[in-house]
């Protein structure tokens, strides 16, 4: 039997729930650039950028070496960015509250990882004497800089992506007129 056209409503608004999870995992969720207070030697200037799975190598690395994801975290942030697809198109197949629910805990997950991470950007800026949003001298042990940071769109699209999880979780009987029976 061809399902409705109300099933497939669902299952788009899930593939953008989807793409939504794949874009913020692509992207920077936070960027600071540094660059050298006025007057001092621009030997320093820098951007460092923290994505969903964590901090990159790049140049300048020495600063924050520490900070630097390793590959284990890479590989279960990758596995977590999976698992959440996986389970919301599995999600869409499976009949009453199973499906609901996993959906549901999906867009949970999707939340409760983003407000994760802005509770260790915040932690580790802190630490750091930068400021989590805007622009701010930062005195170091040698330079004197000014950082300017900020968490950027992929960020705020995890948020979207769990909210839209959620929703979707809360709603899909309605939306796939499984109430109207």
């Amino acid at each position: 039997m061809l399902k409705s056209w109300r099933f497939w409503f669902f299952n788009a608004l899930l593939l953008s729930a989807v793409i939504m999870m794949v874009v913020s995992f692509m992207g920077p969720w936070w960027t600071s650039r540094i660059e050298p207070a006025p007057g001092q030697p621009s030997a320093i200037g820098m951007v460092i950028e923290i994505f969903q799975w964590g901090i990159p190598e790049g140049p300048h690395v020495e600063h924050y070496m520490e900070d630097v994801t390793p590959d284990y975290q890479i590989a279960l942030a990758r596995i977590f960015l999976a698992g959440s697809i996986a389970l919301a198109f599995a999600s869409s197949w499976l009949r009453g509250l199973a499906g609901k629910l996993i959906l549901g805990l999906v867009g949970a997950a999707w939340v409760g990882y983003a407000l994760g991470a802005y509770y260790l950007i915040s932690s580790r800026t802190a630490e750091y004497g930068m400021p989590l949003q805007g622009k701010e001298t930062v005195y170091d042990f040698v330079f004197i800089v000014v950082a300017t940071s900020g968490f950027e769109f992929e960020y705020y699209l995890a948020y979207a992506a769990g909210l839209l999880c959620i929703l979707l979780a809360v709603m899909r009987s309605l939306i796939t007129g499984k109430l109207l029976k």
